[in-house]
């Protein structure tokens, strides 16, 4: 499946657990120059040694960096420390994607489980879980998750044309023609999504 997420949300700003050395941290992770980040951290850690938050922004700090293996390494420290169920599972889907990003699929579907199971308001977890269950073959599982996505936001493009790859592997011809053309209507520059719909037409 084509997989364009992006990864841009964090802890959310509503948690009772926010601190000021939190949102040090987030910009840090996310907006400082690299060097600086990492000395950044490096002092936070200083003011905040136990904070459950550092690992969670040393995780992020690494995927910006390029280090997969040492992000994985992060997330799975930070999620334990987490004191609610929305810090967690960010951590388990932040642990997933880094792994999803050296290939390690059937790695990443226990921990978006964990994250669903702790926060199922978060279409991003979803449709990660519905590329690794289409990397393995397995469509109508696939399918069942991007629909979830699309529940969570009816908007989402990449989730219809997702869906329509899903239908067309199934042999579910007109349906998949159906999601393909929607999610181009959402969005003309799916380039992909084109191509299968091109590649479908002449195949029906």
């Amino acid at each position: 499946a084509n997989y364009n997420f992006v990864p841009g949300f964090d802890f959310r700003e509503r948690t009772p657990n926010a601190s000021i050395g939190m949102f040090v941290g987030r910009i840090l992770a996310e907006e400082a120059p690299e060097l600086e980040g990492l000395v950044g951290l490096e002092t936070l850690a200083e003011v905040y040694p136990d904070a459950p938050f550092l690992p969670f922004f040393q995780g992020r700090l690494a995927l910006r960096m390029g280090d997969a293996e040492g992000a994985i390494e992060r997330f799975a420290a930070a999620g334990p420390l987490q004191p609610g169920p929305e810090e967690g599972a960010l951590c388990a889907f932040y642990q997933a994607y880094a792994l999803s990003l050296l290939q390690r699929w059937p790695e990443t579907v226990p921990l978006l489980d964990r994250a669903i199971g702790q926060d199922a308001e978060v279409k991003e977890f979803f449709n990660l879980r519905g590329v690794a269950r289409f990397k393995a073959g397995e469509y109508r599982e696939a399918a069942a998750n991007f629909q979830a996505a699309l529940n969570l936001d009816n908007g989402s493009a990449a989730d219809l044309a997702n869906l329509g790859l899903c239908h067309k592997f199934l042999g579910e011809y007109e349906a998949a023609r159906d999601f393909l053309t929607s999610a181009l209507e959402l969005d003309p520059a799916l380039d992909w999504a084109r191509a299968q719909l091109d590649e479908l037409t002449e195949t029906i």
